[in-house]
């Protein structure tokens, strides 16, 4: 977004407004995700690969309520009642089969100043994997992290010097509170001893909050 504003001289210059991120914080959680299986225990199974089906944020005041879908493969080697048709293999023969499977997950996670305008980024990785038997059937236990990133939108309004119109002079400029001779004249794109000499000032003088500076913005038209 841009705005026509004048310098001290009358001539235009261009403002531009620039919305650049402001982290929030970040917030970690250990998750634990249990799952039934139908698959007798004890039986020779083994977890594979994870992938993130899906995933939704929502943030509200100070929380984010987080919603996915972990998609996930099973290694199992058959039991007998599988093996209909086929003579009985000796152990090493036996392949072992493989299952996709979904597992749906949700929390809400607390982060102060989040709120519904925040963009927020996840991240889960599934750490660990166990099993554990029912009466009939198995439990897959995964022990998985979740981190979440939150960030906020602000507004910068800058002085772009390389479209200022030629013979524009100075612009008059308010020191705030952390400003330097060189954190302002990289704002302008001036070198800090400009700013400086047209100020009477030494290129590494304090500046006080409130202190008025005339930043030169004197470019060739070539």
């Amino acid at each position: 977004q841009q705005e026509v504003i004048s310098d001290i001289q009358g001539v235009n210059v261009k403002k531009e407004y620039m919305l650049l991120p402001k982290q929030l914080g970040t917030v970690k959680e250990s998750l634990e995700l249990v799952q039934k299986l139908s698959l007798a225990y004890p039986q020779q199974v083994a977890s594979g690969p994870y992938r993130l089906f899906n995933l939704e944020l929502e943030p509200r005041d100070g929380t984010i309520s987080v919603s996915g879908t972990l998609e996930k493969n099973l290694y199992y080697l058959p039991a007998e009642k599988e093996e209909l048709g086929f003579e009985e293999e000796s152990e090493k023969e036996k392949l072992p089969l493989i299952r996709k499977m979904e597992e749906d997950f949700q929390c809400t996670l607390y982060l102060p100043g989040a709120g519904a305008e925040s963009e927020v980024t996840a991240y889960l990785s599934v750490n660990a994997s166990e099993f554990a038997p029912t009466e009939n059937d198995t439990l897959q236990i995964n022990h998985a992290l979740l981190e979440v990133k939150a960030r906020a939108r602000q507004e910068f309004s800058v002085i772009v010097p390389y479209r200022v119109a030629p013979g524009t002079s100075i612009v008059i400029y308010a020191a705030k509170r952390g400003d330097t001779l060189l954190k302002v004249a990289r704002s302008y794109g001036v070198k800090p001893l400009a700013i400086a000499e047209a100020n009477g000032l030494e290129e590494d003088a304090s500046l006080d909050i409130g202190q008025k500076l005339l930043i030169p913005l004197m470019f060739s038209s070539e």
